[in-house]
């Protein structure tokens, strides 16, 4: 069944007049074409094939266990469209379930015409400290795995690639026991010959650049899932000498919150690409691009909310943005949609339900561009949910489903990037309602638009789980599970039967139990999404699971009283029980 669930928005930010372009939105959800989903690359790289670059990461979507290795494709860096996987899991071995595959990074051999992927592969305790090894005859095809090992029988957990002016290459290895390394790689890059230079220092998520002779070597600080401030060194050889590590971003910022994965050259511009990591939920990581300068041996690393990227100049800020709200009387809300309260939101207000049964949808009218260009909006918006939610934003009647990533809170809005065609004039319309494919969820709240920046707030978690878990806590709580009527009546001639009639009556008590309440848990949810009272307040969402749990209770309750003694007159129930709650 496809549903359309409720979403809140906040409003719109829009890039005005013929600077108005398509833009880097650090830590927002970027949604990738082919899978209307926020990319999945986490811990990646960067490799330009032909004009067009291609980003190769993790899939976090399902947890940290491997799932895949991904590919997407790019002409500009800021619209990414899903390839397909080059590695996937498989029923054993190192890419099978439960095991641990990280920072994949791909280099092209010239002798060989392949392309060669290096890998960290682990258990799910981190214990093997290996690195794995695959071959693909196209960028972005499927890959042959050959196998893992350690390097020179070296602890190897966080690495990276770095391949030469000269052709050859390097791998860049966090070795625990003694240090970082840079081992020189075999002419076909497929193992290790020998160890280039070895840091003592604990660095990990090491990444290489070469600029104007000078070799710089970024990493991270060993702090977990934790952020910190990620430090560089430079030299004129890999050998060495390589100069004391230096913060590259101002000290304490922990690198805007980010850490190392790659460093990108594009034209004359430098990039730095970063993980902002959500160890409690990995899928919803966000990825930190940033604009960054060497000079010398100088490196240093700009924050910026969004900014452009040129193949052809340099990287600039992004223009002045307007915000047009969500809750402007311009606006035109219908179906149910309405205005809400939000502590965090621009304008102190949002615009929620939208989508749902009563197709609920936001309308900003008379949105105004200076030029007919393509730019980037972003949506502000807020996600009470583990898992991402979705919308169908409709630009000058072109569709598209744009994902939205869980947010941290209920009042701080996050923002989601929608890259659009506007109009000259004050005629555009940008309409965003409830998705309708298979893969869309509730969609979220939104608090106002921002061409190239909007604003968008989730609704609440998922119905169906707090059914069932608040279900199972008001059952297991009482002592309705012991007077179910769908019990086996205990033979009274027979006693070695007893025990396992016993077990028997025990284990069908829990598993109709259970069975119920996933059924009204589904039931609960389905109806809740399509009205709002059973679902309970926006800021007491388990009013609705409640009232389940309480229908299954009293069902019980009756169930017990009126059946029980008639049709088991063995397990009547005494006086003092009947109050079972």
């Amino acid at each position: 069944m496809l549903l359309k669930k409720n979403l809140v928005v906040a409003g719109l930010a829009l890039v005005q007049g013929s600077l108005a372009s398509l833009q880097i939105v650090p830590a927002a959800t970027w949604t990738a074409s082919g899978t209307n989903q926020h990319v999945q690359a986490h811990g990646g790289g960067i490799i330009e094939v032909d004009s067009v670059y291609y980003w190769i990461g993790e899939n976090k979507l399902n947890g940290s266990a491997f799932q895949s290795i991904n590919c997407y494709s790019s002409t500009n860096l800021v619209e990414w469209s899903f390839v397909g996987e080059l590695l996937s899991l498989q029923s054993s071995g190192d890419l099978g379930p439960n095991r641990i595959v990280e920072r994949p990074k791909v280099i092209y051999n010239e002798a060989t015409s392949k392309y060669v992927m290096w890998m960290h592969i682990d258990d799910s305790s981190y214990a093997e400290a290996k690195t794995g090894v695959a071959t693909g005859s196209s960028v972005c095809g499927k890959y042959n795995y050959l196998g893992s090992f350690q390097p020179l029988g070296f602890q190897s957990r966080d690495m990276g690639l770095f391949k030469d002016d000269d052709g050859s290459a390097y791998l860049l290895t966090e070795d625990r026991p003694n240090g970082l390394r840079i081992d020189r790689l075999t002419d076909d890059y497929t193992n290790v010959t020998s160890n280039t230079y070895l840091w003592s220092d604990h660095i990990e998520a090491p990444a290489v650049f070469k600029q104007d002779g000078v070799y710089f070597m970024f990493g991270s600080q060993l702090t977990g899932w934790s952020t910190n401030d990620n430090k560089y060194s430079t030299a004129t050889s890999l050998s060495g000498p390589w100069s004391s590590w230096a913060n590259f971003a101002p000290s304490g910022t922990n690198t805007y919150d980010s850490q190392t994965t790659f460093i990108l050259g594009v034209g004359n511009n430098v990039m730095y690409m970063g993980d902002r990591w959500l160890s409690t939920n990995l899928m919803a990581s966000t990825y930190i691009w940033l604009p960054l300068t060497l000079s010398g041996t100088t490196a240093s690393l700009t924050n910026e909310d969004s900014w452009i990227i040129s193949t052809q100049q340099s990287w600039s800020t992004s223009p002045t943005e307007t915000t047009p709200e969500a809750e402007s009387s311009s606006n035109t809300l219908s179906n149910g949609a309405v205005t809400l309260t939000c502590s965090g939101c621009s304008g102190s207000k949002s615009v929620g339900y939208i989508g749902g049964s009563s197709d609920g949808t936001l309308q900003f009218n008379g949105v105004t561009s200076n030029a007919t260009t393509k730019t980037t909006v972003q949506v502000r918006y807020e996600n009470g949910d583990s898992s991402q939610r979705y919308a169908t934003v409709t630009v000058n009647g072109n569709p598209q489903i744009l994902a939205f990533i869980p947010s941290t809170n209920g009042n701080t809005p996050f923002s989601s990037t929608l890259n659009v065609e506007l109009n000259a004039g004050s005629s555009n319309v940008i309409t965003i309602a409830g998705a309708t494919t298979s893969s869309a969820r509730q969609p979220p709240y939104l608090q106002s638009l921002a061409p190239p920046s909007s604003s968008l707030l989730l609704p609440r978690p998922g119905l169906a789980i707090q059914y069932l878990s608040i279900g199972l806590k008001q059952l297991f709580s009482c002592s309705a599970i012991a007077y179910l009527p769908f019990r086996i009546p205990s033979p009274r001639t027979d006693a070695k039967m007893k025990p396992v009639v016993s077990a028997l009556n025990a284990w069908s008590c829990v598993v109709i139990s259970v069975f119920a309440i996933v059924i009204l848990s589904v039931l609960g949810s389905l109806y809740g999404s399509n009205h709002h009272s059973f679902t309970g307040s926006e800021e007491d969402p388990e009013d609705g699971p409640a009232v389940a749990a309480s229908i299954y209770v009293a069902v019980m309750v009756y169930a017990v009283r009126h059946l029980a003694p008639e049709s088991y007159p063995e397990f009547e129930i005494p006086h003092e029980r009947e109050n079972l709650c």
